[in-house]
């Protein structure tokens, strides 16, 4: 069986939407316990949720769900510093992690489990799901690119890091 973690960035600031999007309500549940919870239903247990802005409203629903807690103090400086703080703490065991930021929220456990098969059958280094001709999240990423990700700051962010290191 291939040893696969879940990050989930809650770190930031919801500027766009100007409501802290981690703690809406979302038919029954808040909206960071959707991607959590389709995670937990497809067979993930490695469970991270990194936070930074408001970590101490998410806090109790995190201890609730029963997730790992990464604190970003650099969250300020965007998404990539929370992707760094999760994947600084992987055990070394693990072989590829999802990637799926807090707000998406409509993931269903059956894509999770198509992702991770997927990766088991081909290793590939970055096993993205596609609707439409479009690739989407979450992308499932080989922790090969674990050190390349935690020592670099590419000005376009883990996709251009992917891009750069699939090109090699």
């Amino acid at each position: 069986m291939v040893k696969i973690a879940a990050l989930i960035p809650a770190a930031g600031y919801s500027s766009r939407m100007g409501l802290y999007k981690p703690l809406l309500p979302l038919d029954d549940s808040l909206v960071i316990e959707k991607p959590v919870l389709a995670f937990r239903k497809a067979g993930i247990d490695d469970i991270c949720v990194i936070v930074g802005y408001k970590a101490h409203l998410l806090l109790p629903v995190l201890s609730r769900l029963g997730v790992k807690v990464i604190f970003n103090p650099d969250y300020d400086q965007g998404m990539y510093t929370s992707v760094q703080a999760g994947i600084a703490t992987l055990h070394n065991k693990m072989e590829a992690f999802f990637l799926l930021p807090a707000d998406y929220a409509c993931i269903k456990p059956e894509t999770i489990r198509i992702l991770s098969q997927a990766f088991e059958e081909t290793r590939s280094d970055v096993v993205y799901p596609v609707f439409n001709g479009v690739r989407g999240h979450p992308p499932l990423i080989s922790t090969k690119f674990r050190e390349s990700i935690l020592r670099s700051k590419p000005e376009g962010g883990l996709r251009e890091l992917l891009l750069k290191e699939a090109c090699n």
